[in-house]
């Protein structure tokens, strides 16, 4: 099969043959679903990649190293567009230059595999890897290789906020909402006067929270990607913090995230490439962190945000599938699986599989 595209940007906006499009994706790991192990045959990521698509989805991103080269003779027949990556996440040795070597022999074996595939149209060189000048150095050579080897694709590279001015902006936020909120105590709303004051605001002070990607990585890459867990993490570190209740926090998180601000300091689009929640499969509990209700109600706080946020031209949510996570012991729960996917490791559906779908096929358009 043979297929032809042009892929670019243009100021904030992704131009798919010289038209706007709107990146309606979802993240995946390279697991089948039913069966245990790694996907490298084409009838395991046809069943993967049909599932994405059936969320109404025009993009997928092979999260977070190379594949079988299936995933993408698969994507070229379903039409679908592909984010592919390699292995750089965290914090490396970027003072080596052994490491720089094999991260060099790594994107040049996955772009000279994947050159013909019409799919391709992102090649990301990291995921969440912490500020540095000598992650700035060692990212600069490897997506200079990415251009030199490919000019007509996309780089792109999943980053990080969250400062710690940052994060003192979000308790703040949430703490204006909570001192005129029903759901909050009386006790709980003195700790939240006392911190408001603290910060020099008043009771009056308009609630906001704006997230700007500042990540000088930024200027280098053509996509500014950003993973977000807003409705996920934060609460219950900020009640331990604070010492109020973990459920007074995530209810007041509810009602920030539609609200959020998300922009860049680069005249890009931006594209969230990770947010999410953990829910177990068949698990109903109105409210309650791993039920099913609860993801999906992180789902639609989110997606309203999405809508807000015109700079945002792009999302792949975390995850399609639940998968293999060693560190994620809960028992009864995790059993070993992170749980953020949307359907199981057997291919039910969870809610927020239906939020997502409805979204993309109702509300977001080009």
């Amino acid at each position: 099969s043979i297929g032809f595209r042009t892929i670019e940007t243009e100021g904030t906006k992704i131009l798919l043959n010289g038209m706007p499009i709107k990146l309606k994706g979802i993240s995946m790991h390279s697991e089948p679903i039913g069966i245990p192990g790694p996907a490298f045959s084409s009838d395991h990521f046809r069943e993967l990649l049909e599932t994405a698509k059936s969320l109404n989805t025009n993009f997928v991103r092979a999260a977070h190293y190379p594949y079988s080269r299936q995933l993408a003779k698969v994507a070229d027949s379903l039409g679908l567009m592909l984010w592919e990556e390699i292995p750089i996440y965290w914090n490396i040795d970027w003072n080596n230059p052994e490491t720089l070597d094999i991260a060099l022999d790594q994107v040049k074996r996955l772009i000279q595999r994947d050159w013909n595939r019409g799919s391709v149209v992102v090649w990301s060189v990291a995921n969440e890897t912490p500020f540095s000048s000598s992650r700035m150095n060692f990212l600069e050579e490897v997506i200079n290789k990415v251009r030199e080897l490919d000019s007509s694709r996309l780089t792109t590279a999943a980053l990080l906020s969250g400062d710690r001015g940052e994060l003192q902006e979000l308790i703040l936020a949430l703490c204006l909402l909570g001192v005129n909120s029903p759901e909050v105590s009386d006790k709980e709303k003195i700790i939240f006067k006392s911190l408001i004051s603290q910060a020099g605001l008043d009771l009056t002070t308009k609630v906001q929270f704006k997230v700007e990607v500042n990540d000088p990585l930024g200027e280098l890459v053509d996509l500014i990607s950003y993973n977000e867990y807003f409705g996920w993490y934060y609460s219950l570190v900020f009640a331990d913090q604070l010492k109020v209740k973990e459920s007074t926090l995530r209810k007041l998180m509810f009602e920030l995230i539609p609200a959020i601000e998300i922009t860049s300091a680069f005249n890009k689009p931006i594209h969230i490439s990770e947010f999410g929640a953990g829910a177990k499969f068949g698990l109903h509990n109105e409210g309650k962190i791993w039920s099913e209700e609860y993801q999906e109600q992180v789902y639609k706080a989110q997606l309203k945000m999405i809508l807000k946020n015109s700079q945002i031209q792009g999302v792949t949510p975390w995850i399609l599938k639940d998968f293999r996570a060693m560190l994620r012991p809960l028992a009864g729960i995790q059993d070993f699986y992170n749980r953020k996917g949307l359907i199981d490791e057997e291919g039910n559906k969870k809610l927020a599989f239906y939020a997502l779908k409805d979204f993309y096929a109702e509300e977001w358009d080009d």
